[in-house]
């Protein structure tokens, strides 16, 4: 298992976490199914 921090340190465990504690420049634009930043952080989280 992976575990992902962000740059102060916090854990990140999931999508929630992601946007909380890393989330992309353009918050709002950016973080929707479908756009490369969210579909990216839940593959990270993906198993199988």
């Amino acid at each position: 298992m992976v575990t992902i921090q962000s740059a102060n340190g916090n854990i990140i465990a999931n999508t929630d976490d992601w946007l909380r504690y890393s989330p992309p420049d353009k918050k709002e634009l950016q973080w929707r199914n479908g756009r490369s930043a969210k579909e990216l952080a839940k593959s990270w989280f993906r198993t199988g």
